[in-house]
This record gives structure tokens, C-alpha cells and sequence, in this order.
């Protein structure tokens, strides 16, 4: 999950994802970044199925724009 904790929609979303997770036997790694941007340059190397994040920042849209696996947001 790449948002922004900073903005009360973004934490609406991690809130939401969280209650999912406690509700159900999905198995879900969870990484907190105080900031997610300054990890987008090496997003190649993540081993990760896929991305749920938000895209009202240009950074973030093309940096997931080239992967190979799903990106949701």
C-alpha cells in the first residue's frame, strides 16, 4: 500500500485495508514508510504481487506505470 498517511482520505483507505485483513485469513505483508515517495526508485526490487496506492501525485503515477504486476488505486 503506498498513500499518503498525512491526508484523511488516504488514511480512510488504510484504515478500511486493515479492518479487511482483521475480518479475514488473507495472508498480507504490510510496510509503513513515514514516506512512501522516497522509496519509489527502486520498486523493481520489491518482491510484492501487487500495489494498492494513490495516484493524485504525478511521482507515484510513473513510477507504477512500468511494472509488471497489478496496480490498483
Amino acid at each position: 500500500m503506498l498513500f499518503n498517511a498525512n491526508k484523511v482520505y488516504d488514511r480512510q483507505v488504510i484504515e478500511g485495508i486493515g479492518h479487511y485483513l482483521q475480518s479475514t485469513t488473507a495472508d498480507w505483508d504490510v510496510y509503513l514508510e513515514e514516506d512512501c515517495l522516497a522509496r519509489l526508485n527502486n520498486l523493481d526490487n520489491w518482491e510484492v504481487d501487487g500495489i494498492i496506492a494513490y495516484f493524485d501525485d504525478p511521482v507515484m503515477q510513473s513510477a507504477l506505470s512500468d511494472l509488471d504486476i497489478p496496480v490498483m488505486g
